[in-house]
């Protein structure tokens, strides 16, 4: 595994939003103001993107971000984190939810939704953040029939909805890959085709 700061560079590169490996936020649209500032030695560009009310409306519209992988263990909370990190540094509220979660503590708490709380800009109820967590660190929906529940896409959904009153930005953690069933009839994809 790459180290973490080269890992955090890469994701900043990636989604356009500069970075020099320390979790700074440079000029992620081009932004003549932010480089002015970045020139000038005035505060952090960041600091420069928090003033401009133009680019904050552009991350704005982004409203919702669903972060999924192709197996579990392969850095969808870390990623998640960085992203988290990445708004608040722009100046927005952000917060993110991992609807399904298996494996909990004795607890009752899920590792990944700790450090996604940790991240978040906000701290809502968990019940929203993680509206199904289940106990056994199974598939979820054979954990959710051992425990004879099942996993609804409308609460999700609420949970969701909910979410985007509070923050600027909601992000979704997918749990293992991105095909993983829910239940009978629906799966991840269904799930972030939904929001």
């Amino acid at each position: 595994r790459a180290h973490p700061a080269t890992r955090i560079d890469v994701l900043e590169r990636t989604l356009g939003l500069g970075g020099d490996g320390d979790g700074s936020v440079i000029n992620p649209w081009r932004d003549q103001h932010a480089l002015a500032a970045a020139r000038r030695g005035c505060g952090r560009p960041a600091g420069a993107l928090r003033r401009d009310s133009c680019l904050r409306q552009k991350m704005t519209d982004l409203r919702g971000w669903f972060i999924t992988g192709t197996d579990t263990e392969i850095g969808k909370t870390f990623v998640a984190c960085a992203l988290l990190h990445a708004f608040r540094q722009a100046g927005l509220s952000a917060v993110a939810m991992k609807p399904v979660a298996a494996g909990l503590d004795e607890q009752g708490r899920n590792e990944d939704v700790e450090r996604l709380l940790a991240a978040s800009s906000i701290q809502p109820a968990r019940s929203l953040v993680n509206p199904y967590g289940f106990r056994a660190a199974i598939a979820p929906h054979i954990a959710a029939t051992e425990e004879g529940r099942s996993i609804e896409l409308p609460c999700i959904a609420a949970s969701f909805a909910e979410l985007q009153t509070l923050a600027d930005v909601v992000l979704v953690e997918g749990v293992g890959g991105f095909c993983v069933p829910l239940g009978a009839d629906c799966d991840t994809a269904d799930l972030a085709m939904m929001l």
